[in-house]
């Protein structure tokens, strides 16, 4: 529907200015400028009205280059480490708080066809390769390696967590039109747990895995309809909180963190979600991808690079926001 609005207003546009004629890129640019903000500011707007609590966001630092789509990042004993989308190198970077990167550790045994998310436990941590926009991949994996080796080595091996979700039976999707991506992974006492993000109906289902290497089919547990596309997720033991991130629409914009308290055993989106106010925001802050609890009263957040026509580049950027 975004697409079909903006379209449609581009198009509207295009001949209130052009008549019979073919307009500048200058002209058409200040003309549809204004419209266009305009419009990304209303449906931010109406997204702000499903905040219930603010938190004061600050971008830290902006990330090097190398780390242009950050998708996931976790915090070790106040070491951060990140890693990259999908066709990069299986590599995690651990970087400071100045965005710079301190060592590139070499994940073996592993291919980033997709990774989407990090997750963690007291020993070790676990590699999400499970991005799907098309819904059509057979080889859909979890990596796990030690800390010990992780926060110690440039070469750590991995053993493989893989699966297949139950209820699929088509594996064929136009892009971004799947029930069966997902960008979302937390560790919960012994599972790991997947937040799909269904690209047409915006339902969000959750799957546990167990963390024991091996070939499983997991079924969903619960579905839920929430307000964005979950792009990330982390659990805190000290408050017994979740915190889901993602955005509004399939161009990114609507910056969203929600956090999920009073939850049954580990069904997390049954629980109390408070959305938390992202409207005042950093410019970067747009295609967040990744969140990590910093202790139980602060975030840390990555976001990707994004280049958009009309508006400039949003950089790939570390930030922290302030929750309780």
């Amino acid at each position: 529907m975004f697409y079909h609005n903006l379209s449609k207003m581009i198009f509207l546009c295009l001949l209130g200015i052009s008549g019979c004629g073919m307009p500048g890129v200058e002209a058409i640019k200040e003309k549809l400028k204004p419209q266009i903000d305009q419009h990304i500011l209303a449906l931010e707007s109406n997204a702000a009205q499903d905040d219930q609590s603010n938190g004061a966001i600050s971008q830290l630092a902006l990330l090097e280059s190398r780390l242009d789509e950050s998708s996931g990042i976790i915090l070790i004993n106040d070491r951060l480490f990140t890693h990259n989308d999908s066709g990069n190198a299986a590599q995690l970077y651990e970087i400071d708080r100045s965005g710079n990167i301190l060592r590139t550790i070499e994940i073996a045994d592993a291919h980033n066809r997709d990774w989407e998310d990090i997750a963690q436990d007291d020993d070790f941590v676990y590699i999400g390769d499970i991005g799907n926009n098309r819904g059509d991949r057979k080889d859909l994996a979890i990596y796990k390696i030690t800390k010990e080796d992780l926060l110690n080595d440039t070469l750590v091996e991995a053993q493989s967590i893989r699966f297949a979700y139950a209820d699929q039976s088509r594996f064929s999707y136009e892009n971004m039109r799947t029930p069966y991506d997902a960008e979302a992974l937390l560790s919960f006492g012994d599972n790991l747990y997947i937040f799909t993000k269904n690209w047409d109906s915006g339902t969000t289902a959750l799957y546990a895995i167990p963390k024991i290497p091996g070939t499983y089919r997991i079924a969903p547990i619960e579905h839920k309809n929430l307000p964005f596309y979950v792009t990330g997720a982390d659990y805190d033991a000290a408050s017994n909180s979740v915190v889901l991130c993602g955005y509004k629409t399939r161009t990114a914009s609507g910056a969203t963190i929600a956090l999920i308290d009073n939850f049954e055993a580990d069904h997390f989106l049954d629980g109390q979600i408070t959305y938390l106010g992202t409207q005042d925001h950093p410019r970067n802050f747009r295609q967040i991808e990744a969140v990590t609890f910093e202790g139980p009263s602060k975030l840390l957040i990555t976001s990707e690079r994004v280049d958009l026509p009309l508006y400039g580049v949003y950089e790939s950027a570390l930030f922290e926001m302030q929750i309780r």
